[in-house]
């Protein structure tokens, strides 16, 4: 007998299935008994089924509290025109709003607030333990005004405990209305060691009264320490128009005693420091600061004073530096310097007229520091120098010097260090290297020297 197999093209002629008709009536609910979080169900032949739980395992308890909601200063006393000082009863008024809470929002609207030693006191003890976050917003800078006619309070105090405990401050100016020998904000921690609080500053503005004009201003706009993990976008640190000798924006630093006290990975982006002495003064233990696409026009761009230890892992990277006085990065202490795709401008005093004899780049004694891809460019006056080391272990390569006197001068203590493939185009009777330890440097080069 032959078997014919089947094609497999072959199909069968199935009828289609008829369209689905409209729904029925729901049938009768079964009977059914409820006891507790217990279900049962009544069987066809009248009998009863099991009893079926409801109830599933219990889950991992959340944190304790909830976050508050946005406390309205004007609900607790505050007045918009400048009369009353929120520290004496409004902000404790609004940070007694947030009991039981894990944090919230302390809303300022649009108005000018004297604020003369406030604080924002974080729970200690027990409760430090859990997650607290505070928010304080305003409409804007300009629209909503913190003033201060203190001469040695800080404006705002921020008192955290842990690293569970979180600032955010956005939308406010903080404005000077007489010489302060403190500060504006004042972000500080009472733990035993640095804690990363992840804060956050949005729109803030720094500045003295009538927009800096009449001279007031902070010691400091900002200073935060032992606190870390800090972010600033788009903020603005303002002296009085033409002088650059006074008062400086941010101050970063850590007390540096014990195991661990300090201020750690800090990033601005988008910020302007104007008419000041000193931009950043990156100071004791202030590590891991990050710049970007930041704006100088000050004395001094960025300090590092000789003072206390652990100052390192500067990272500075697309930003524009018009000093008046000092270097625009002048360091006397910190360790592995990152500077990339950076303009340097020298020689431009502004109201000061032409500046001669400046340095654009101070290392001073660092070491494993990386100064790659930057523009230095001599506007005005004679006798500039534009990178100064006299630590080991650098690299200062691709990097264009445009007027200089001496591109890159070796100071006492330079060595084993690499200068190479930098674009020059000198001063008359300038030279690329100079210095004492140019010898040092030239034995110790890996790569080659310009």
């Amino acid at each position: 007998m032959t078997i014919t197999p089947l094609s497999p093209q072959r199909s069968f002629p199935f009828p289609p299935l008829p369209p689905r008709g409209p729904a029925g009536p729901m049938g009768p609910v079964p009977l059914h008994d409820v006891l507790g979080t217990q279900i049962r169900f009544q069987l066809p032949d009248g009998s009863w089924g099991p009893w079926i739980e409801t109830q599933g395992p219990q889950g991992v308890p959340g944190p304790s509290g909830a976050l508050g909601g946005w406390i309205n200063a004007m609900d607790h006393g505050a007045v918009a025109d400048g009369s009353v000082n929120i520290a004496t009863s409004v902000i404790p008024s609004m940070m007694a709003a947030l009991a039981g809470t894990r944090g919230g929002v302390l809303y300022f609207p649009k108005g000018i607030y004297k604020c003369e030693g406030a604080a924002l006191n974080y729970p200690t003890g027990a409760a430090a333990s859990t997650e607290y976050a505070i928010r304080v917003v305003g409409d804007g800078p300009g629209a909503t005004q913190f003033r201060s006619a203190s001469t040695t309070l800080a404006a705002l105090n921020v008192n955290m405990a842990n690293n569970r405990h979180s600032f955010h401050c956005e939308g406010i100016t903080f404005m000077a209305m007489v010489v302060n020998t403190y500060c504006g904000l004042n972000v500080t921690t009472t733990a035993t060691a640095a804690d990363f609080q992840r804060n956050t500053y949005q729109r803030l503005t720094f500045v003295g009264k009538n927009e800096g004009a009449e001279g007031p201003y902070f010691q400091f706009g900002q200073i935060v320490n032992n606190v870390c993990a800090n972010s600033w976008w788009g903020c603005n640190w303002s002296g009085k128009p033409g002088d650059f000798n006074n008062g400086t924006g941010l101050r970063v630093s850590g007390d540096n005693v014990g195991s661990f006290l300090a201020s750690i990975y800090n990033d601005l982006t988008g910020c302007h420091f104007n008419s000041l002495g000193n931009g950043i003064e990156w100071y004791s233990a202030g590590q891991g600061v990050t710049v970007f696409q930041t704006n100088f026009q000050t004395g001094c761009g960025i300090y590092c004073p000789n003072t206390g230890s652990g100052q390192n892992q500067l990272n500075v990277s697309g930003c524009c530096f018009d000093c008046k006085i000092s270097p625009a990065i002048f360091n006397l202490k910190g360790v592995e310097i990152l500077l990339t795709g950076n303009l340097f401008i020298l020689g431009d005093g502004g109201p000061l007229g032409a500046l001669s004899n400046q340095e654009a780049i101070h290392l001073g004694p660092a070491t494993s520091s990386t100064i790659v891809g930057n523009s230095i460019d001599c506007v005005a006056g004679t006798g500039h120098i534009g990178v100064t080391f006299g630590g080991t272990g650098n690299l200062i390569s691709a990097n264009t010097f445009n007027g200089v006197l001496i591109g890159v001068y070796c100071d006492t203590g330079a060595g084993f260090s690499t200068v190479a493939t930098n674009n020059y185009n000198l001063q008359s009777g300038g030279a690329k290297m100079g210095g004492p330890n140019l010898a040092a440097v030239t034995r110790g080069s890996a790569g080659g020297l310009d």
